[in-house]
């Protein structure tokens, strides 16, 4: 499963910069609307998959520098084995 740190990374930078950030103000600030940034908070803290497909690669660059972050700060690929399968689910 792809896990979602955007929730963390948006509370870090909100810290580092000492200042609370609307979810209007990203999206003014990342090009998007304010609904697509309640929206990736919510995939991070549920660890939603469905909407994080919904990411393209030029938006996902924007977070990242928005962030100060890389790709691999903000999705991880966590491997659940799935022992009596042998199997990994991805």
């Amino acid at each position: 499963m792809i896990k979602n740190h955007f929730l963390s990374l948006y509370a870090d930078k909100e810290k580092r910069e000492g200042r609370f950030i609307t979810q209007k103000q990203a999206a003014q600030e990342l090009g998007v609307t304010a609904h697509t940034v309640g929206s990736w908070l919510r995939a991070s803290e549920k660890q939603n998959p469905v909407l994080l497909r919904q990411i393209d690669a030029r938006t996902l660059e924007k977070i990242c520098v928005w962030l100060s972050c890389d790709v691999g700060d903000l999705l991880t690929l966590e491997q659940d084995f799935q022992s009596e399968g042998g199997t990994f689910e991805l």
